[in-house]
């Protein structure tokens, strides 16, 4: 009996001794799973794996998810090297990096050996001078069968800037190719033209997913269409002058222009799923200062974040639309304003069943007060508030004890006071900014009515 152990014990073993598997319960997995697993990784981490065996030497090739994401080596890179004094040499710096980048994209693209690409994913600080490589890669992606497409080139700081990368026209794409798998496509600091975003929203049947971030050259956008199932528009940081939304199936959709956008023309219609909309200073000025057209669907929106000024001498002239069926808002105070309670409490009132309260508020130095006080103004179901970027300033102060006196429903909270860190010369700084903001975010304990909970992070 234990001979016939031992032969059935040794019998299993065996191919793994025969090729090499070293009796790795892992390898010996069919190399579909095993490509599937190494498909959940970057490619730099998927293509480490090839020492471990002959096995895994080229099963990295095969993944149908190309993530090239290398931003991080600029973050290091900044961390040991940015700084005023050696600014040229970071320039150096990062335009040697990008030529390595490059050159391992270029690397992974003529070793790869699978019949399709789901996922076609490029992070890093690219610019215009690449973009024969780029377009070459974006060519060898859609011819297939690509469901998700995203170039993000956002620069790692100011000084590392060039011209945007130019998406290829629709004429220069490579004939035989197919787009009509495309689920999402997201572009980040890479200029776009109108016609191609509608040749992308009308070739695409598919299509749910549609970002568009800092296109410098999408100055008006159409998206019409009764067949579109189009679910989750971004067009943030665009000279937008004209935009025209019609999809019955959005749900969520995102505007942000630029700061000083001027003018902006919307038109929205057809629109009767829409529950989270997030909008910029500029635009939702113009929106709740008068009423328009739009209005109308404010009253089925779920979550609402708003980039919004509340000035004192334009606080009166606010006309929010009804928000009965929202629940979660996040606000965000643009910076070097003078902030105006009246507006604020305007439109929490507007909002009865707001249960989230999100509030962010970027200072300056001018805006260092609450240009005048309101009156009692319950709310019956806001129930938590989370405060990003507290500093406890006087200004912080006056809102936290404005929410505490009309929150009637209040449980908790949550106090943020941690700094957003870029590169560490500046850590000492950040250091002693959170630590004094949560020495003062300590002393709203004693204005906490019983059963309000403070969170300090």
């Amino acid at each position: 009996m234990k001979n016939q152990l031992r032969l059935a014990s040794n019998s299993m073993r065996a191919p793994a001794q025969k090729d090499d598997y070293l009796g790795d319960l892992i390898s010996q997995l069919a190399d579909e799973l095993l490509v599937l697993i190494l498909s959940r990784l970057t490619l730099k981490e998927a293509q480490r794996t090839c020492v471990l065996s002959r096995r895994w030497r080229y099963l990295w090739a095969s993944v149908p998810n190309l993530n090239l994401d290398a931003s991080n080596t600029l973050n290091r890179l900044a961390e040991t090297t940015f700084n005023a004094r050696r600014m040229k040499e970071f320039k150096e710096l990062v335009e040697l990096e990008r030529a390595r980048y490059v050159s391992w994209v270029n690397q992974v693209l003529r070793s790869h050996s699978g019949l399709n690409i789901t996922e076609f994913r490029v992070q890093f600080d690219l610019n215009g001078n690449s973009r024969s490589d780029i377009d070459g890669w974006v060519n060898f992606a859609i011819t297939k069968g690509l469901r998700k497409l995203e170039l993000d080139f956002l620069p790692h700081c100011a000084c590392s800037q060039g011209d945007n990368y130019r998406f290829p026209n629709i004429g220069s794409w490579p004939s035989g190719f197919s787009i009509s798998f495309l689920r999402s496509v997201v572009f980040t600091w890479v200029n776009v033209t109108e016609e191609v975003i509608e040749y992308f929203l009308f070739n695409c049947p598919l299509l749910e997913d549609l970002s568009v971030i800092c296109s410098l050259s999408l100055v008006k956008l159409r998206i019409v269409g009764s067949s579109l199932r189009l679910k989750y528009l971004d067009l943030s940081f665009c000279p937008l002058k004209s935009i025209e939304v019609c999809a019955p199936n959005l749900v969520s959709f995102k505007l942000v222009p630029f700061k000083h956008c001027g003018n902006v023309t919307l038109a929205l219609m057809d629109i009767p799923r829409l529950v989270e909309v997030s909008m910029g200073a500029c635009l939702c000025n113009g929106l709740f200062y008068h009423t328009t057209e739009h209005s109308r669907y404010f009253s089925q929106l779920e979550t609402l974040t708003l980039d919004i000024l509340f000035e004192e001498h334009t606080a009166k002239y606010l006309n929010f639309p009804n928000l009965s069926s929202l629940k979660e808002l996040v606000l965000i105070f643009s910076e070097g304003h003078d902030l105006s309670l009246l507006g604020f409490a305007s439109l929490i009132k507007a909002a009865p069943m707001l249960r989230r309260l999100k509030l962010k508020l970027r200072k300056a130095k001018e805006m260092q007060r609450i240009v005048e006080t309101v009156g009692p103004n319950p709310h019956q179901n806001l129930k938590l508030v989370e405060f990003v970027d507290f500093v406890g300033a006087a200004i912080d102060f006056a809102v936290v004890a404005y929410l505490l006196e009309n929150a009637i429903a209040l449980e908790k909270i949550i106090i943020d006071p941690r700094v957003s860190r870029g590169t560490k010369i500046y850590e000492r700084e950040w250091e002693s900014r959170e630590r004094v903001a949560r020495d003062r975010a300590k002393q709203l304990e004693s204005m906490l009515p019983l059963g309000v909970k403070l969170v300090i992070i």
